[in-house]
């Protein structure tokens, strides 16, 4: 292992030359000892890593429709310390905070009846030093239920057997452009 050598620099021209080991895990060093070049006594120091976040689940671009609830799966460690917290962001605004883990490293937030839309999910992860890590973001699109109310016949109209019915529907769809109306008399197709 090859070991790395720092120059600390104290002020007014004094400086100190530290080495730390190589270490298989590349640069993490918790409860590390230094030392110093001229053999001083070791000191104990904890040098801070950030923490690392993800959101592992829904996957960007997914798309649910409105009322449906939403599991958003976090997973968060930190290599120096321990998380704190896991803040779920939806564009500018803290949509909740998760301060427990579900399984190791795994954060869950379920979002319910979730309004129709396109969202801007992420998640800052904390540590108990206060260091964050920021996800990247993913994006959600929540579709509309196309509301429909029966224009004709009106409800309890008295029908003759033989006489044309003249029926119609209102539809309204927030988020796209309608396809088409079917219609259904005994669960029956009777006009597309």
């Amino acid at each position: 292992m090859k070991p790395r050598l720092f120059l600390i620099i104290l002020g007014w021209g004094l400086c100190s030359f530290l080495w730390l080991p190589e270490t298989p895990d590349n640069d993490i060093y918790s409860q590390t000892e230094l030392h110093s070049s001229s053999d001083t006594p070791s000191l104990i120091s904890k040098i801070l890593t950030d923490p690392v976040v993800e959101i592992v689940s829904p996957e960007n671009g997914y798309t649910l429709v409105e009322g449906e609830s939403l599991p958003i799966i976090i997973q968060a460690s930190d290599p120096g310390g321990s998380i704190s917290m896991i803040k779920i962001i939806n564009g500018y605004l803290t949509r909740d905070t998760v301060y427990t883990p579900q399984f190791e490293d795994i954060y869950q937030y379920d979002w319910e009846n979730m309004e129709w839309g396109e969202y801007e999910i992420f998640a800052i992860a904390e540590d108990d030093e206060g260091n964050t890590t920021v996800s990247d973001t993913i994006m959600l699109t929540v579709l509309d239920i196309p509301e429909v109310t029966i224009d004709e016949p009106k409800v309890d109209a008295e029908l003759i057997e033989g006489q044309t019915i003249i029926y119609s529907a209102t539809v309204i769809d927030n988020d796209s452009e309608l396809e088409n109306i079917s219609y259904y008399a005994n669960q029956k197709l009777i006009q597309r």
